[in-house]
């Protein structure tokens, strides 16, 4: 039976980079709390299933909310740069460390550029705060 301790046990000894910051970000803005949830439920389908790869579409659960942050991150990137806040930069992070885990270097490319683009119309790096910054830069 899967339980709450197993779960924590689980996680002291997978390596999950920046996993307790990532919780921290997730609650920035809706985008970065979808693309945690779809984590969160994809290591747990993981764990409960044996299933060792990290596509969000190995889970019901973490596609639907995968596919709700998407949606979310395209509203946001169809509006201006500067309406873009630091929750979707933050959710782009995720994309990037989840393109690099999943090896998929197009991808991780792609978001890569886009992000960059971002930050670019936003001014540069002293316009997104320490935090995203020190994320950015890992």
């Amino acid at each position: 039976m899967l339980t709450l301790s197993t779960v924590s046990n689980e996680a002291e000894h997978v390596y999950r980079p920046f996993r307790t910051e990532w919780f921290n970000m997730a609650i920035l803005s809706s985008t970065s709390y979808y693309l945690c949830l779809a984590n969160a439920a994809l290591f747990l389908n993981q764990h409960a299933t044996g299933i060792t790869t990290l596509e969000y579409t190995d889970s019901i659960e973490s596609t639907r909310y995968y596919s709700k942050c998407l949606t979310q991150v395209n509203k946001q990137l169809a509006s201006s740069a500067e309406d873009i806040d630091g929750g979707t930069i933050t959710t782009i992070l995720g994309f990037i460390c989840h393109s690099l885990a999943t090896r998929n270097y197009e991808k991780c490319e792609m978001h890569m550029h886009g992000l960059e683009r971002i930050i670019s119309l936003r001014g540069g790096f002293h316009g997104l705060g320490d935090l995203l910054t020190l994320f950015a830069s890992w």
